[in-house]
């Protein structure tokens, strides 16, 4: 019994086959297609089969509620996210506020917030901002977050000024000859640790600001953030892609379009209500 969804295959950039479910699928005598979300109200449906006629996505018969898909000032995002905390409709704008995005009186909603992004550093950042307003976060990857960690700990920098030289020496190193794709994952890491050694005196600080991102022992009401690419499986009734398009204008060949279009699909099926996009202010 094989099972997967050729829709959702976002991972040859890391060697894994993107053809694999056509190769299995030539080896079976029996195809159950599965249409059916069980997840998807029906606007996300439409948006996911925008993106991947494919899909055919349907939701269940008997939904009936709809959520909205909106967009939302980067700026705004911190004030956003603390009404879903513990709501109370004090005013009339709040109560209209709650019933548009059919957030419960009494209950913390934070738990049930995904921000996504196709970028480490767009969470890291985006992990500070909420961080500043005392909104409880933490970003999904173990691996990452010591990835970085050991990469800001073997430059062996005595000061802030000589780790951002060795890091970009060690950026310019590891791009050199390399596919476009793992020189964006590169420049990526290193802007992760940029933006966390702006809050940072000395190097020795930034691992250990690193490891405040990862997912506390208790992460009751916290708010998730993730890579699409580390997001399959999950799901969340209010769902955040920060800064749009998902899509990389950079991708030039059939299996990379078709990539990056999964990768978008990922993105929008994750959100079993609402879809926001985040737009960034800079």
């Amino acid at each position: 019994i094989f099972c997967g969804d050729e829709n959702q295959a976002v991972n040859a950039y890391a060697g894994a086959d993107p053809e694999s479910v056509k190769n299995i699928r030539e080896i079976v005598a029996l195809e159950l297609p599965l249409k059916t979300s069980f997840r998807c109200p029906q606007h996300i449906c439409n948006k996911v089969n925008a993106i991947k006629p494919s899909a055919q996505l349907r939701p269940l018969p008997e939904r009936s509620d709809e959520g909205v898909e909106e967009r939302v000032a980067f700026h705004e995002l911190g004030s956003m996210l603390r009404k879903f905390n513990n709501p109370d409709p004090a005013s009339e704008e709040d109560a209209a506020f709650y019933k548009k995005y059919k957030v419960q009186h009494g209950l913390n909603h934070w738990e049930q917030v995904l921000i996504l992004s196709r970028y480490n550093s767009s969470l890291i950042r985006t992990a500070l901002e909420l961080n500043e307003r005392d909104i409880p976060c933490y970003v999904r990857g173990q691996t990452i977050i010591d990835n970085l960690c050991d990469i800001v700990e073997n430059r062996k920098a005595s000061c802030m000024e000589e780790l951002d030289t060795k890091l970009m020496t060690w950026l310019n190193h590891c791009s050199r000859n390399a596919p476009e794709m793992i020189q964006m994952q590169l420049a990526d890491k290193v802007r992760c640790i940029k933006l966390v050694m702006e809050k940072c005196e000395y190097p020795e600080d930034v691992p250990l600001a690193l490891k405040k991102f990862l997912k506390p022992a208790k992460s009751k009401g916290f708010i998730k953030l993730s890579t699409i690419h580390g997001a399959k499986g999950l799901e969340a009734k209010h769902v955040f892609i920060l800064f749009p398009p998902v899509e990389h204008p950079g991708a030039k060949t059939e299996m990379e379009v078709l990539q990056e279009k999964n990768l978008h699909l990922v993105a929008v099926s994750r959100s079993s209500l609402n879809l926001f996009w985040v737009m960034d202010d800079e």
